[in-house]
């Protein structure tokens, strides 16, 4: 189980999970699993911003040749 944090899943309204296992795909490569939060109830998963800005929008563009 994970660590909880400030957020709350929109539609359980339970304390989301911090977690460090969410699958990301971009195309048709599989990225490193991800830092993110959990729904421990219905399982919706999100990346905060911070990661997508410092990890995963880097990557895209190396992937996509820009």
């Amino acid at each position: 189980m994970g660590k909880p944090s400030k957020w709350k899943c929109y539609t359980c309204r339970v304390e989301m999970e911090k977690v460090l296992d969410i699958s990301v795909k971009f195309r048709k490569f599989n990225l490193p699993k991800a830092e993110g939060l959990r729904c421990p109830q219905c399982g919706v998963q999100y990346l905060e911003s911070d990661y997508v800005a410092e990890q995963v929008s880097p990557a895209e563009e190396i992937l996509s040749g820009k």
